[in-house]
């Protein structure tokens, strides 16, 4: 049964346009905000089919391609091993996500942005301001430091610049960050509820109807902890492959960074490549920032509610109507405390860039050694 919404705020609105143009790519379902339905559920399958039929192409002409083959004949053992990672690890990426989309896990997305319709118009989520602004800048500024990237590898490898693009990964490089954006919107539109849900519990005090007020947040944050869960089994394994595709990338680039910086080449090829390199790290670290520091703050807004609780019983005399019920809020909501997890992996906070960048170090020096022959020839010649 279609349930018409009423009312929708700001970011569900724009979630809504988000959602228009990934549908293009099928990286969320072809979903009706305004009926709460899917729509059009068989063709967006054969759209599927359609759509991984064009990547199966894309995949045996690169292959076979003399561009991608001169290309990969000028790397080193380890930028090849983590060059063919990523294009694995992306390829992959890409094949969850329209799966997702088209023929398993339909429920969850209805159940999430039902969660979200449900719970913005008890709360009523205030308008996010500049938020076009802000994706708009964050997107122009991705696709033309990409534009830059292939421009320089197309005029040093004399291909066609539409021609590099498409082999050495363009599209999915711009389809990861499309995932990316999608993630970062849906974060935020929980960091806005748990945001209004705290400002409702700082009004809580003097209220006539404390019960019914009292059992509304305690029903909304079990909703916003539910819908971290399903987040969480939506994107638990597209935020691994985001992960390592950003590990692998991070590692690979290093290491022709200092290639290039460490060992004096003269080559054209490594010489036109360097500035574009690293305009390829700041993309790569602008990824993986993107997916873990808005998931580590909206957590953080989320324990702002057990704490507020704990507060407001400290103001209250003991034995007080007030008190009983503060009490059945700090039971009900610290059994709630939401976990952004990649399905049950690890858990998404600030500690993973640490760990992250840890892993990449010693990777970088393994490499290091791996190659060191292979640097040794070359400074020989």
């Amino acid at each position: 049964m279609k349930m018409l919404v009423k009312f929708m705020s700001k970011d569900l609105i724009f979630l809504r346009h988000l959602c228009w143009y990934l549908n293009l790519l099928l990286i969320t379902p072809w979903y009706n905000f305004n009926t709460n339905s899917f729509q059009h559920l068989r063709w967006s399958k054969v759209y599927g089919i359609f759509l991984l039929s064009i990547k199966t192409f894309l995949i045996v002409y690169s292959i076979l391609d003399e561009s991608i083959q001169h290309l990969y004949g000028k790397m080193f053992f380890s930028q090849k091993l983590f060059f063919s990672g990523s294009c694995i690890i992306v390829t992959v990426l890409n094949v969850v996500t329209i799966f997702n989309c088209c023929y398993c896990k339909l429920d969850q997305w209805k159940t999430l942005f039902t969660n979200l319709h449900s719970i913005q118009e008890k709360v009523h989520t205030g308008v996010w301001k500049n938020l076009y602004v802000t994706i708009v800048t964050k997107h122009t500024v991705f696709v033309l430091f990409l534009l830059y990237i292939y421009y320089v590898w197309s005029n040093v490898m004399g291909v066609a610049f539409y021609k590099v693009a498409i082999l050495s990964g363009f599209m999915e490089l711009y389809y990861e960050f499309l995932i990316i954006l999608l993630i970062t919107s849906l974060v935020g539109c929980l960091k806005r509820r748990y945001e209004q849900l705290n400002d409702n519990l700082r009004k809580l005090r003097g209220r006539n109807n404390l019960e019914i007020v009292v059992h509304h947040l305690i029903r909304d944050y079990r909703t916003l902890a539910e819908s971290v869960e399903i987040f969480n089994t939506l994107f638990g394994y597209q935020i691994i492959l985001i992960i390592f595709h950003c590990g692998l990338t991070l590692i690979n680039s290093l290491n022709f960074t200092f290639l290039r910086l460490v060992i004096n080449i003269d080559d054209r090829f490594y010489q036109h490549s360097l500035v574009s390199n690293v305009c390829f790290l700041v993309i790569i670290l602008y990824n993986f920032l993107s997916v873990v520091i808005p998931v580590s703050t909206t957590v953080q807004e989320a324990r702002k509610f057990v704490d507020l609780s704990y507060k407001l019983q400290d103001v209250v005399g003991l034995g007080s109507r007030e008190m009983d019920v503060l009490t059945k809020l700090v039971d009900n909501s610290k059994d709630f405390v939401p976990v952004f997890s990649t399905s049950g992996v690890f858990i998404i906070n600030k500690t993973l860039i640490c760990s992250v960048i840890g892993n990449v170090a010693t990777y970088f020096i393994i490499t290091i050694q791996l190659n060191e022959n292979e640097y040794q020839k070359i400074l020989k010649n």
